[in-house]
Protein backbone atom coordinates (compact mmCIF):
# COMPACT_ATOMS: atom_id res chain seq x y z
CA UNK A 1 0.00 0.00 0.00
CA UNK A 2 1.33 3.44 -0.93
CA UNK A 3 -0.55 5.71 1.46
CA UNK A 4 2.69 7.71 1.74
CA UNK A 5 2.04 9.03 -1.78
CA UNK A 6 -1.22 10.54 -0.53
CA UNK A 7 0.76 12.34 2.14
CA UNK A 8 3.33 13.56 -0.39
CA UNK A 9 0.83 14.90 -2.94
CA UNK A 10 -1.80 16.77 -0.92
CA UNK A 11 -4.71 18.18 -2.89
CA UNK A 12 -5.73 20.08 0.23
CA UNK A 13 -2.74 22.39 -0.24
CA UNK A 14 -4.83 24.10 -2.92
CA UNK A 15 -8.05 25.76 -1.64
CA UNK A 16 -9.96 25.84 -4.96
CA UNK A 17 -9.90 22.70 -7.09
CA UNK A 18 -11.81 21.72 -10.22
CA UNK A 19 -11.76 18.37 -12.00
CA UNK A 20 -12.03 19.23 -15.71
CA UNK A 21 -12.88 16.42 -18.12
CA UNK A 22 -11.46 18.37 -21.05
CA UNK A 23 -12.56 15.81 -23.66
CA UNK A 24 -13.92 12.28 -23.86
CA UNK A 25 -11.85 11.56 -26.97
CA UNK A 26 -8.77 9.34 -26.65
CA UNK A 27 -6.11 8.07 -29.02
CA UNK A 28 -6.17 4.69 -27.26
CA UNK A 29 -9.07 2.28 -27.70
CA UNK A 30 -8.97 0.28 -24.48
CA UNK A 31 -12.00 -2.06 -24.55
CA UNK A 32 -12.51 -1.69 -20.79
CA UNK A 33 -12.65 2.12 -20.85
CA UNK A 34 -15.92 3.68 -19.68
CA UNK A 35 -15.68 6.26 -22.48
CA UNK A 36 -15.03 3.85 -25.37
CA UNK A 37 -14.15 6.76 -27.64
CA UNK A 38 -11.73 6.71 -30.55
CA UNK A 39 -9.38 9.25 -32.08
CA UNK A 40 -11.73 9.68 -35.06
CA UNK A 41 -14.42 11.21 -32.85
CA UNK A 42 -14.77 14.97 -33.11
CA UNK A 43 -13.72 17.18 -30.21
CA UNK A 44 -16.41 19.71 -29.41
CA UNK A 45 -16.26 22.91 -27.36
CA UNK A 46 -12.80 23.96 -28.53
CA UNK A 47 -11.51 27.33 -27.28
CA UNK A 48 -8.14 28.95 -27.84
CA UNK A 49 -5.60 29.01 -24.96
CA UNK A 50 -6.17 32.68 -24.07
CA UNK A 51 -9.94 32.20 -23.88
CA UNK A 52 -9.62 29.20 -21.59
CA UNK A 53 -7.25 31.03 -19.25
CA UNK A 54 -9.64 33.99 -19.11
CA UNK A 55 -12.58 31.71 -18.21
CA UNK A 56 -10.73 30.69 -15.06
CA UNK A 57 -9.21 34.12 -14.37
CA UNK A 58 -12.57 35.87 -14.26
CA UNK A 59 -13.73 33.72 -11.32
CA UNK A 60 -11.35 35.75 -9.17
CA UNK A 61 -9.84 32.58 -7.63
CA UNK A 62 -6.57 30.74 -8.10
CA UNK A 63 -7.38 27.15 -9.11
CA UNK A 64 -5.77 23.75 -9.10
CA UNK A 65 -7.20 22.42 -12.37
CA UNK A 66 -7.21 18.62 -12.49
CA UNK A 67 -7.29 17.89 -16.22
CA UNK A 68 -8.57 14.47 -17.25
CA UNK A 69 -10.18 12.85 -20.30
CA UNK A 70 -10.29 10.95 -22.57
CA UNK A 71 -6.73 11.90 -23.36
CA UNK A 72 -6.01 15.59 -22.62
CA UNK A 73 -3.20 15.89 -25.16
CA UNK A 74 -5.55 15.30 -28.10
CA UNK A 75 -7.23 18.64 -27.28
CA UNK A 76 -6.10 21.22 -29.87
CA UNK A 77 -3.06 23.25 -28.74
CA UNK A 78 -3.16 21.54 -25.35
CA UNK A 79 0.41 22.44 -24.39
CA UNK A 80 -0.39 26.10 -25.05
CA UNK A 81 -3.58 25.80 -23.02
CA UNK A 82 -1.50 24.55 -20.09
CA UNK A 83 1.06 27.31 -20.57
CA UNK A 84 -1.62 30.01 -20.38
CA UNK A 85 -3.47 28.40 -17.48
CA UNK A 86 -0.30 28.17 -15.40
CA UNK A 87 0.36 31.88 -15.59
CA UNK A 88 -2.19 32.32 -12.78
CA UNK A 89 -3.23 28.80 -11.79
CA UNK A 90 -1.88 25.32 -11.07
CA UNK A 91 -2.66 22.16 -13.00
CA UNK A 92 -2.56 18.39 -12.71
CA UNK A 93 -2.76 16.18 -15.80
CA UNK A 94 -3.77 12.53 -16.14
CA UNK A 95 -2.36 11.27 -19.45
CA UNK A 96 -1.14 8.16 -21.23
CA UNK A 97 1.80 10.28 -22.55
CA UNK A 98 1.44 8.80 -26.03
CA UNK A 99 0.91 12.08 -27.88
CA UNK A 100 4.02 13.70 -29.46
CA UNK A 101 3.05 17.09 -27.98
CA UNK A 102 4.25 15.82 -24.58
CA UNK A 103 7.72 17.00 -25.66
CA UNK A 104 6.41 20.45 -26.63
CA UNK A 105 4.55 20.62 -23.29
CA UNK A 106 7.79 19.94 -21.40
CA UNK A 107 9.37 22.97 -23.12
CA UNK A 108 6.43 25.38 -22.73
CA UNK A 109 5.08 24.86 -19.21
CA UNK A 110 6.63 25.89 -15.90
CA UNK A 111 7.02 22.67 -13.85
CA UNK A 112 6.64 24.72 -10.68
CA UNK A 113 3.00 25.34 -11.62
CA UNK A 114 2.23 21.66 -12.30
CA UNK A 115 1.14 19.90 -9.13
CA UNK A 116 1.42 16.45 -10.68
CA UNK A 117 1.48 14.49 -13.92
CA UNK A 118 -0.33 11.20 -13.37
CA UNK A 119 1.08 9.02 -16.15
CA UNK A 120 -1.31 6.17 -17.01
CA UNK A 121 0.43 2.95 -18.03
CA UNK A 122 -1.83 0.65 -20.05
CA UNK A 123 0.24 -2.50 -20.51
CA UNK A 124 -2.10 -3.96 -23.12
CA UNK A 125 -1.74 -0.83 -25.29
CA UNK A 126 2.05 -0.84 -24.92
CA UNK A 127 2.88 -4.47 -25.57
CA UNK A 128 5.79 -3.75 -27.92
CA UNK A 129 9.20 -2.79 -26.55
CA UNK A 130 9.11 0.37 -28.67
CA UNK A 131 5.88 1.63 -27.11
CA UNK A 132 6.97 0.70 -23.59
CA UNK A 133 10.26 2.52 -24.07
CA UNK A 134 8.41 5.56 -25.46
CA UNK A 135 6.37 5.76 -22.25
CA UNK A 136 9.46 5.44 -20.05
CA UNK A 137 11.43 7.98 -22.08
CA UNK A 138 8.66 10.57 -21.78
CA UNK A 139 8.36 9.98 -18.05
CA UNK A 140 12.13 10.50 -17.73
CA UNK A 141 12.01 13.61 -19.96
CA UNK A 142 9.33 15.20 -17.78
CA UNK A 143 11.10 14.20 -14.57
CA UNK A 144 14.40 15.68 -15.80
CA UNK A 145 12.56 18.92 -16.67
CA UNK A 146 11.43 19.17 -13.05
CA UNK A 147 7.86 17.84 -13.26
CA UNK A 148 6.44 15.58 -10.57
CA UNK A 149 5.55 12.33 -12.38
CA UNK A 150 3.54 9.60 -10.70
CA UNK A 151 2.76 6.41 -12.65
CA UNK A 152 -0.63 4.78 -12.31
CA UNK A 153 -0.66 1.18 -13.50
CA UNK A 154 -3.99 -0.19 -14.75
CA UNK A 155 -4.29 -3.73 -13.35
CA UNK A 156 -5.47 -5.53 -16.51
CA UNK A 157 -6.11 -9.26 -15.90
CA UNK A 158 -3.84 -10.24 -18.84
CA UNK A 159 -0.82 -8.40 -17.45
CA UNK A 160 -0.48 -9.62 -13.86
CA UNK A 161 2.54 -11.78 -14.71
CA UNK A 162 4.55 -8.66 -15.58
CA UNK A 163 2.96 -6.19 -13.12
CA UNK A 164 5.46 -6.76 -10.30
CA UNK A 165 8.40 -6.54 -12.68
CA UNK A 166 7.08 -3.39 -14.38
CA UNK A 167 6.43 -1.56 -11.12
CA UNK A 168 9.84 -2.52 -9.77
CA UNK A 169 11.42 -1.18 -12.97
CA UNK A 170 9.53 2.13 -12.68
CA UNK A 171 10.51 2.37 -9.02
CA UNK A 172 14.18 1.73 -9.82
CA UNK A 173 14.01 4.63 -12.28
CA UNK A 174 12.91 6.89 -9.41
CA UNK A 175 9.15 7.06 -10.03
CA UNK A 176 6.34 6.63 -7.56
CA UNK A 177 3.94 4.02 -8.92
CA UNK A 178 0.56 2.69 -7.82
CA UNK A 179 -2.09 0.29 -9.12
CA UNK A 180 -5.65 1.05 -10.13
CA UNK A 181 -8.27 -1.69 -10.25
CA UNK A 182 -9.93 -2.03 -13.63
CA UNK A 183 -13.61 -1.21 -13.93
CA UNK A 184 -14.97 -2.79 -17.10
CA UNK A 185 -15.41 -5.90 -19.22
CA UNK A 186 -12.45 -7.98 -20.42
CA UNK A 187 -12.53 -11.32 -22.23
CA UNK A 188 -16.24 -11.65 -21.51
CA UNK A 189 -15.79 -11.12 -17.77
CA UNK A 190 -16.77 -8.15 -15.60
CA UNK A 191 -14.14 -6.49 -13.43
CA UNK A 192 -13.43 -5.95 -10.59
CA UNK A 193 -15.85 -8.81 -9.80
CA UNK A 194 -13.72 -11.36 -11.68
CA UNK A 195 -10.40 -10.58 -10.01
CA UNK A 196 -9.08 -13.58 -8.11
CA UNK A 197 -7.99 -13.25 -4.48
CA UNK A 198 -4.37 -13.60 -5.65
CA UNK A 199 -4.84 -10.73 -8.11
CA UNK A 200 -6.38 -8.57 -5.40
CA UNK A 201 -3.35 -9.28 -3.23
CA UNK A 202 -1.11 -7.85 -5.97
CA UNK A 203 -3.36 -4.81 -6.50
CA UNK A 204 -3.44 -4.14 -2.76
CA UNK A 205 0.35 -4.40 -2.57
CA UNK A 206 0.67 -1.25 -4.68
CA UNK A 207 -2.67 0.55 -4.17
CA UNK A 208 -2.68 4.10 -2.81
CA UNK A 209 -5.15 2.94 -0.17
CA UNK A 210 -6.33 -0.69 -0.06
CA UNK A 211 -9.71 0.04 1.50
CA UNK A 212 -10.50 3.06 -0.70
CA UNK A 213 -9.43 1.34 -3.93
CA UNK A 214 -11.52 -1.77 -3.32
CA UNK A 215 -14.61 0.16 -2.26
CA UNK A 216 -14.29 2.47 -5.28
CA UNK A 217 -13.86 -0.48 -7.64
CA UNK A 218 -17.03 -2.15 -6.38
CA UNK A 219 -19.04 1.07 -6.17
CA UNK A 220 -19.21 1.03 -2.39
CA UNK A 221 -17.34 4.23 -1.53
CA UNK A 222 -19.80 6.04 0.68
CA UNK A 223 -19.42 9.39 2.46
CA UNK A 224 -23.15 9.96 2.87
CA UNK A 225 -24.04 12.46 5.57
CA UNK A 226 -20.57 13.94 5.99
CA UNK A 227 -19.96 17.58 5.21
CA UNK A 228 -18.03 18.00 1.96
CA UNK A 229 -16.32 20.99 0.36
CA UNK A 230 -17.68 20.02 -3.07
CA UNK A 231 -19.80 22.92 -4.26
CA UNK A 232 -17.72 25.50 -2.39
CA UNK A 233 -14.05 24.62 -2.94
CA UNK A 234 -14.13 21.56 -5.22
CA UNK A 235 -16.04 21.06 -8.49
CA UNK A 236 -16.37 18.87 -11.56
CA UNK A 237 -16.57 20.30 -15.09
CA UNK A 238 -17.63 18.64 -18.34
CA UNK A 239 -16.09 19.42 -21.75
CA UNK A 240 -18.85 21.97 -22.49
CA UNK A 241 -17.96 24.03 -19.40
CA UNK A 242 -20.94 22.86 -17.36
CA UNK A 243 -19.95 22.77 -13.68
CA UNK A 244 -21.45 20.56 -11.00
CA UNK A 245 -20.78 20.06 -7.34
CA UNK A 246 -18.78 16.90 -8.08
CA UNK A 247 -18.58 14.00 -10.55
CA UNK A 248 -21.20 12.15 -8.52
CA UNK A 249 -23.80 14.88 -8.04
CA UNK A 250 -23.81 16.25 -11.56
CA UNK A 251 -26.76 18.61 -11.53
CA UNK A 252 -25.49 21.81 -13.16
CA UNK A 253 -24.57 24.80 -11.03
CA UNK A 254 -23.59 27.05 -13.90
CA UNK A 255 -21.25 27.14 -16.86
CA UNK A 256 -17.69 28.43 -16.58
CA UNK A 257 -17.40 29.21 -20.29
CA UNK A 258 -20.63 31.20 -20.27
CA UNK A 259 -19.74 33.09 -17.09
CA UNK A 260 -22.70 31.75 -15.10
CA UNK A 261 -20.68 29.81 -12.50
CA UNK A 262 -19.48 31.03 -9.11
CA UNK A 263 -18.46 28.93 -6.06
CA UNK A 264 -21.04 28.57 -3.30
CA UNK A 265 -20.87 30.24 0.12
CA UNK A 266 -21.11 27.20 2.37
CA UNK A 267 -20.04 23.61 2.91
CA UNK A 268 -22.94 21.16 2.55
CA UNK A 269 -23.48 17.48 3.45
CA UNK A 270 -22.91 14.72 0.91
CA UNK A 271 -26.15 13.02 -0.19
CA UNK A 272 -24.61 10.51 -2.62
CA UNK A 273 -24.85 6.79 -1.92
CA UNK A 274 -21.61 6.14 -3.81
CA UNK A 275 -18.74 8.57 -4.44
CA UNK A 276 -17.27 8.53 -7.96
CA UNK A 277 -14.71 11.25 -7.15
CA UNK A 278 -12.60 8.83 -5.07
CA UNK A 279 -9.37 10.62 -4.02
CA UNK A 280 -10.58 14.07 -5.11
CA UNK A 281 -13.72 13.48 -3.08
CA UNK A 282 -11.71 12.20 -0.15
CA UNK A 283 -9.65 15.41 -0.14
CA UNK A 284 -12.85 17.49 -0.03
CA UNK A 285 -14.38 15.71 2.97
CA UNK A 286 -14.85 17.29 6.36
CA UNK A 287 -14.66 15.18 9.48
CA UNK A 288 -18.00 16.56 10.64
CA UNK A 289 -21.22 14.61 10.21
CA UNK A 290 -24.41 16.45 9.31
CA UNK A 291 -27.66 16.26 11.22
CA UNK A 292 -30.64 14.41 9.74
CA UNK A 293 -32.32 17.77 9.22
CA UNK A 294 -29.33 19.12 7.23
CA UNK A 295 -29.24 15.97 5.10
CA UNK A 296 -32.97 16.16 4.42
CA UNK A 297 -32.69 19.85 3.52
CA UNK A 298 -29.85 19.14 1.09
CA UNK A 299 -31.81 16.33 -0.58
CA UNK A 300 -34.81 18.58 -0.95
CA UNK A 301 -32.66 21.40 -2.32
CA UNK A 302 -30.98 19.08 -4.81
CA UNK A 303 -34.17 17.52 -6.15
CA UNK A 304 -36.17 20.76 -6.21
CA UNK A 305 -34.26 22.69 -8.86
CA UNK A 306 -33.32 21.76 -12.40
CA UNK A 307 -30.31 24.05 -11.93
CA UNK A 308 -29.11 23.43 -8.40
CA UNK A 309 -26.64 26.27 -8.21
CA UNK A 310 -23.65 26.30 -5.90
CA UNK A 311 -24.75 29.51 -4.27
Amino acid sequence: MHRSLLETYKLTDYPFRINWEITRVCNFSCPYCVNRQGESDAIQYVFNPDEIAEFFNRTGQQWLILITGGEPFVYPRFAEVCRELTRNHYIQITSNLSHPDVVFFSEQVDPGKVFLISASFHATERRSEKLRNEFIERCILLKNKGFNVLINYIAHPDTFKQLDEDIQHFTNLGFGCFTLALRGRVNGLNYPESYTSEQWDIINKYALDTDIEKKAAYGNLNFYGRYCQAGKYYFFMKPDGSVSRCATLQKSCGNLFEGSFTPGPEIRPCIAINCYDVYCGLAALSGKKASLFAIHSEKKRYSKSSCLGCR
